[in-house]
């Protein structure tokens, strides 16, 4: 089952203003997953663990972006990093010939500051980043998020809209985390944990 994301409208309306989208977070929180569900039709996917599509990234970025065209979104784009200089080349030619550069690649990437100084190098002003968590007590609970202000009336609407939990409950939610798999799976923690480290 998909819990909708709170970042969904923010990365579609950043998407029509930025040729690149970069959605950064660790392992698991649901980067790819979010991506997939909110994606045109039209829009291919290509994963970089793929050793096939990695080496032809690594030693041929061109022949990679025709081969893949676009729009399009890439997944773990951390592991070939020398696409970045290609895909500014195309999209600012999109740019120079008065065409529509918006929202041409979408990336996903667990290794978000490793990854800034290239991204702040090469495709400065052409990128909107986000950072995505895990699930919120909002999204898990299917409420709308909303900016926290400390005034009474804010609080008070906050806890009418929250689902009340006693101190069993409130341990058990802080002990079971907030990754996407934990809770619409219902998948143990503690293989969860164990997966997690050896993958």
């Amino acid at each position: 089952m998909y819990n909708p994301r709170h970042l969904e409208p923010h990365i579609l309306e950043a998407s029509r203003f930025y040729p690149v989208v970069m959605v950064c977070g660790q392992r698991g929180v649901g980067k790819k997953t979010m991506l997939l569900q909110i994606k045109e039709s039209e829009r291919k996917y290509v994963t970089l663990d793929d050793i096939h599509a990695r080496n032809l990234a690594l030693s041929d970025p061109a022949l990679f972006f025709e081969t893949y065209g676009f729009p399009l979104l890439i997944d773990e784009f951390q592991r070939a990093p020398s696409l970045l200089l290609e895909m500014k080349r195309i999209v600012d030619q999109r740019a120079l010939e008065g065409k529509d550069n918006s929202g041409m690649y979408w990336l996903t990437g667990s290794q978000k500051f490793q990854m800034m100084p290239p991204f702040s190098e090469s495709l400065a002003g052409r990128v909107a980043i986000f950072e995505m968590a895990g699930l919120s007590t909002a999204e898990i609970e299917g409420r709308p998020a909303s900016p926290f202000k400390a005034d009474i009336d804010s609080l008070k609407t906050r806890f009418s809209q929250s689902t009340a939990k006693d101190v069993h409950e409130l341990y058990t939610r802080i002990f079971s985390g907030s990754m996407p798999r934990l809770i619409a799976d219902g998948v143990d923690r503690n293989l969860y944990e164990l997966h997690q480290h050896l993958s």
